[in-house]
């Protein structure tokens, strides 16, 4: 009997060393990722448009006179064909870092720095989803009778329409995880996705304006 557990254990710790030990997604994670380029957009000839779906979750919202901050739960989602694999895990978790990223920003405040990156959640067939809590402010408010409403206007630095295509998640702002302010109280918001065309390009260029209204508690 000791034989055995001892040739079993000799076994196990064989597998160790020589690397065959099947680690959940590692089969997966070593097929998407070789040959891939982070740095290609992943618009294909079939799809040459990718759709960017984004929603804006509040945790936490200040305002004071020069202007509205807030910390959100910035959710984006997407269809990378390169991340596709057959068999199991059904999601594999990747670093963003490895993987192309849509370059949304806030047009009034273009480059804030996450303050956590988390990993994407890949699916079998492409979907891809990524959910970093980012910080933003702004001073585009104004003030209507007791009510304050401010905007943040995202969209894509780089990419047109011809490339990304921007989707609105929901038509408002996902309260589901927000920490009531003791001062101000959140009474509407609002997410809209426009088109506009730039001086610059010919091209037209997608962009979602998120708005909130706010009230002085009394």
């Amino acid at each position: 009997m000791r034989m055995i557990y001892f040739t079993i254990f000799i076994l196990s710790v064989s597998e160790i060393v020589s690397g065959t030990v099947n680690v959940t997604g590692d089969g997966a994670i070593k097929k998407v990722l070789k040959d891939y380029n982070k740095y290609a957009y992943p618009g294909t000839t079939d799809h040459p448009i990718v759709k960017i779906t984004h929603a804006l979750n509040p945790v936490k919202m200040d305002y004071n006179p020069k202007g509205m901050f807030i910390q959100v739960w910035s959710q984006m989602n997407w269809n990378d064909r390169r991340l596709t694999w057959a068999g199991p895990p059904a999601k594999i978790h990747l670093p963003m870092s490895l993987i192309w990223t849509p370059d949304l920003v806030l047009y009034n405040n273009a480059i804030p720095k996450p303050s956590y990156e988390p990993n994407a959640v890949i699916s079998q067939n492409g979907d891809v989803i990524v959910v970093p809590v980012n910080q933003y402010e702004t001073d585009n408010c104004t003030k209507n009778d007791d009510v304050i409403e401010c905007q943040f206007k995202f969209g894509s630095w780089t990419y047109s329409g011809n490339e990304i295509e921007l989707a609105v998640f929901s038509p408002h702002m996902m309260l589901d995880n927000y920490r009531e302010n003791p001062e101000y109280e959140i009474v509407g918001s609002s997410a809209v996705r426009n088109e506009q065309k730039y001086s610059c390009c010919p091209e037209m260029y997608y962009d979602i304006l998120y708005t909130i209204q706010i009230k002085r508690r009394q």
